[in-house]
């Protein structure tokens, strides 16, 4: 072990002497360097002796490191030429053999090293091939021994050194992502468009998922403040990675969210408000179609803010047209006289024609702002109207100086603008007491009435119509609401219930397959039904059987009056001939006993060859002929 520390003090004396002739400082001394020239003599160089395996060694190994590579490389010129001119070092019965040796690397978690150890080998092979030189693995000198090595290109040649290096460089920084936004990027210069939104990986959200969810191996490094992030890891794994984070942006600007921009200072400039309103109308629809055709916008003058519905990659393009109006509009101190009162909703000062002093508070407000809060509180019906700095509810007064003119109000264009205000302010009081009070249910009434826990009537005192009271329905005489709300409801339960209250008049269809219903106003009892054409007679009939004993007179009493044999044999014939006839009508079908079969005035009828006589069927085997216009109907 002496031997050792003899052989080390003895290198370094002689590079002191060499550093001595030569004048060799550091060029900016730091902490480290000066510690290490108290070790080293003045010098920023450590000197190590290996120690000798066994006794039959006959050379040993040593090592002087510089720790400011600029002083090393001054030493190793002067150096070279010192050995031309000089005695080497020696060490007793030999000299010192010395070789030059530059070394540059980077030093690198033990995870990314396992992750570009095959990488890290074929770079290996190709800088021997190209350069000459070979990478090693060192010891990392920082405060994370354990967990970090360092890998570095040594080689004689500073050139072919630095040349590896630049590889080297290029496999362990691995990729870079630009996350600085569009008009960060505008403002430093860069006009080249973001084509996905890298800027949302810096949140602290988005970086746990990154650290969650790269490939093994892969190791991420995130800079806030220079808006980058860093992917070091094999070739594979950051193709993988890379991937993986684009579709993850892409999925999530494709996702459907609800955000709540505030346009206050220090975000945008005074006047924001009013400039939003200027630029997309009060219900900020122009707005909207610039940003996209899913998107919905609404202003909220109360907490100074939009609110915001659609997908990420629209609320990005939305932030940048705001950010684009709220540049273009001048600093507060601009064109303003001192001492002017600022807009509680724009924040820009108000001049003194253009502002108001709320009746209540006493807060100021633009004129224009004030009246852009009225009319979207009165079309979204958000009520009390308040003051947006205070919270306290708008007077009379003011509707009066706002809306109304003044003084000079009650005039009819005065009528129409406080009209909206009032319906407005009745249906916000119809929503939040829908279960005390009722609308009339005449259409285009504006009559309301109270709710009450009895059936009653109530006459509308703005149209005058009659209403329950306690179900909101039309007057429904002694039939209870639940009832008349379950014949409202069910159509059947309904018209039978109409058929009930007049029987003797109204009554179903006879066709079983019509289900119409009949209803006689006036006349004979002989009804026909407008559906089918079904004719219902049974009142008629009933009332021949029940008041005559039957529907005509008795055959046989008619038979036994007629002494003729010859005419009684033909009164049987026809009454055979009458009986066959109603049996035929009975089994005839529907369509010809309903009336179907009658011809209708858009139906056409066909004619014979010598347009003479046309004919339709009456019954079997029985045809009638109908004349044409030539003939003479009254011979015929």
């Amino acid at each position: 072990m002496s031997e050792l520390l003899e052989y080390r003090n003895r290198i370094r004396d002689y590079f002191e002497q060499i550093a001595e002739s030569a004048r060799i400082k550091p060029a900016i001394p730091t902490q480290a360097a000066t510690t290490n020239e108290r070790v080293g003599g003045g010098m920023s160089f450590d000197v190590f002796v290996d120690p000798v395996e066994s006794a039959s060694d006959i050379e040993m190994n040593a090592c002087v490191r510089f720790r400011n590579f600029s002083v090393g490389r001054r030493f190793i010129d002067f150096f070279r030429d010192h050995q031309r001119t000089q005695a080497p070092l020696s060490m007793g019965e030999v000299c010192a053999k010395m070789t030059p040796v530059f070394e540059m690397g980077f030093a690198m978690p033990r995870t990314l090293l396992q992750s570009l150890r095959s990488d890290l080998n074929k770079l290996d092979t190709s800088i021997f091939l190209s350069h000459g030189v070979h990478l090693k693995k060192l010891p990392a000198e920082t405060d994370f021994n354990d967990d970090y090595i360092a890998v570095v290109v040594y080689g004689d040649d500073y050139k072919s050194v630095c040349e590896a290096r630049a590889d080297l460089k290029a496999l362990v920084e691995g990729v870079t992502l630009d996350c600085r936004d569009g008009p960060e990027k505008r403002r430093a210069g860069d006009p080249s468009p973001s084509t996905l939104p890298y800027h949302k990986l810096l949140s602290r959200e988005e970086r746990r998922w990154l650290t969650s969810n790269m490939p093994r191996g892969v190791v991420v490094r995130v800079l806030p403040l220079k808006k980058h992030i860093t992917l070091q890891g094999s070739k594979e794994a950051l193709v993988e990675a890379r991937q993986l984070i684009e579709q993850h942006l892409r999925d999530r600007m494709s996702v459907s969210l609800k955000r709540k921009i505030h346009l206050a200072p220090p975000t945008y400039k005074p006047g924001m408000l009013k400039a939003v309103v200027k630029e997309g109308g009060l219900d900020l629809q122009l707005l909207a179609d610039k940003i996209g055709s899913g998107v919905s916008l609404r202003i909220d003058f109360l907490t100074h803010s939009i609110k915001f519905s659609g997908r990420e990659s629209e609320y990005d393009k939305l932030i940048g047209v705001l950010r684009d109006i709220s540049d273009a509009l001048p600093h507060s101190s601009e064109g303003c006289s001192e001492g002017a009162p600022i807009c509680g909703m724009c924040y820009s000062p108000a001049s003194p024609e253009g502002s108001y002093c709320m009746e209540a508070c006493g807060h100021h407000a633009c004129i224009e702002c004030l009246n852009n809060q009225i009319s979207s509180s009165i079309r979204s019906r958000t009520l009390p109207i308040v003051c947006t700095t205070c919270g306290e509810a708008f007077v009379m007064r003011d509707f009066e100086a706002l809306m109304m003119g003044g003084r000079n109000r009650d005039t009819p264009e005065d009528f129409v603008k406080v009209e909206s205000l009032v319906e407005s302010a009745v249906a916000f009081f119809m929503a939040r007491n829908s279960d005390k009070y009722r609308h009339c249910i005449t259409p285009d009434c504006g009559g309301i009435h109270k709710v009450s826990v009895e059936q009653r009537l109530h006459a509308c005192s703005l149209c005058g119509r009659e209403i329950c009271t306690r179900c909101g329905n039309e007057n429904h005489g002694s039939v209870s609401c639940e009832e008349y709300n379950t014949l409202r409801e069910d159509v059947d339960a309904s018209v039978s219930h109409w058929v009930s209250r007049d029987p003797a008049r109204r009554r179903e269809c006879p066709n079983n397959k019509c289900g119409a219903v009949i209803e006689k106003l006036a006349g004979c009892n002989h009804m026909q039904c407008e559906e089918c054409k079904a004719k219902e007679s049974g009142p008629v009939y009933a009332h021949l059987q029940n008041i005559h004993g039957g529907t005509g007179a008795d055959q046989e009493e008619l038979l036994q009056g007629i002494d003729d044999p010859a005419i009684r044999q033909w009164v049987l014939a026809e009454a055979e001939a009458e009986g066959a006839i109603l049996q035929h009508e009975e089994d005839m079908p529907l369509e010809l006993l309903n009336g179907d079969w009658l011809p209708r005035e858009d139906d056409e009828m066909w004619d014979d060859e010598d347009d003479t006589v046309g004919a339709f069927e009456v019954a079997h085997d029985e045809w009638f002929e109908i004349p044409s216009e030539d003939d003479d109907i009254a011979s015929w």
